[in-house]
């Protein structure tokens, strides 16, 4: 188990990890779930690839600021200062400037241009706090062909925030309690699919239209039964027993009590949603 708080925690435990949330986090650093490999995925190695490149680039670019490449190293910060382990490794440091190097698809273009995306965000405040620096650099390639970069300052507000946050999370770890479930519905994101992902949606198609032939060959022996047996009858023999019977039941008409009490019916309506998972052939 694991009970730091490290630098790519912080956008998780803020609730703004389109991949992840505070209680899967809490799941894996309890031991109760193995935590994602993603070293055999190919964006990733391409990623760690082109951190030097993208590190020689900035460091070399006008108006950086930046001190010259061969002044950073990756970093192991930690600060117990706030009653919790915050830890992480910065990807470059040199005690007085902090960079963060990103990779991201092409999908990701604007989101980047309009500023850090929060996931991001809160990792390079994270690291921020945790080194006792008031400003880090990141950049960002997206789609192999744009850089983009973008200065983050330590807001006192920001900071508070994100402490109090991770310190409420770390008690959860040590006392064993799930963290509370955040109310937070991402943001709908496109990108170039996996090819793992697509290798199973073939699959996935192939098996769904067996299962529809035999939906359809079902639907019609099940009508056939039905019209042998007869309404409100049962056949048995020496193997199965079927019967077609009619079963009463009561349903709530809300439409109906909506008209007639709308403040009541407002008062109790809860909203929720669900996620669906929806596979189509892209047509060429």
């Amino acid at each position: 188990m694991d009970f730091r708080i490290n630098g790519t925690d912080a956008g998780t435990i803020m609730g703004c990890n389109r991949y992840s949330n505070p209680y899967e986090l809490w799941l894996i650093k309890t031991g109760r779930k193995d935590k994602p490999d993603l070293s055999n995925k190919e964006s990733v190695q391409w990623g760690i690839r082109l951190e030097e490149a993208i590190l020689d680039h900035v460091c070399n670019a006008e108006l950086s600021g930046l001190q010259p490449k061969d002044s950073y190293r990756q970093v192991w910060l930690q600060n117990d200062a706030f009653g919790f382990p915050m830890t992480g490794y910065a990807d470059y440091f040199d005690g007085s400037n902090l960079i963060e190097i990103k990779t991201a698809n092409s999908f990701a273009l604007a989101e980047w241009e309009s500023g850090v995306p929060m996931n991001y965000y809160w990792q390079v405040i994270h690291y921020l706090i945790a080194s006792g620096l008031q400003r880090g650099f990141i950049a960002c390639l997206v789609g192999g062909q744009k850089l983009i970069t973008h200065w983050v300052e330590l807001k006192p507000d920001d900071a508070e925030m994100l402490i109090a946050a991770e310190r409420e999370f770390y008690h959860c770890l040590i006392n064993d309690t799930e963290p509370p479930m955040l109310d937070v519905v991402p943001e709908p994101e496109t990108c170039t699919m996996d090819i793992d992902v697509e290798r199973l949606c073939q699959m996935y198609q192939a098996i769904n239209a067996k299962i529809s032939e035999l939906e359809k060959e079902k639907k019609l022996l099940a009508a056939n039964v039905k019209e042998l047996v007869g309404n409100n009858k049962t056949q048995e023999g020496n193997l199965y027993k079927a019967s077609y019977k009619y079963y009463p039941q009561t349903k709530f008409d809300d439409k109906a009590f909506a008209e007639a009490e709308p403040e009541i019916y407002a008062k109790y309506v809860k909203e929720s949603g669900f996620y669906r998972l929806d596979i189509k052939e892209i047509k060429k």
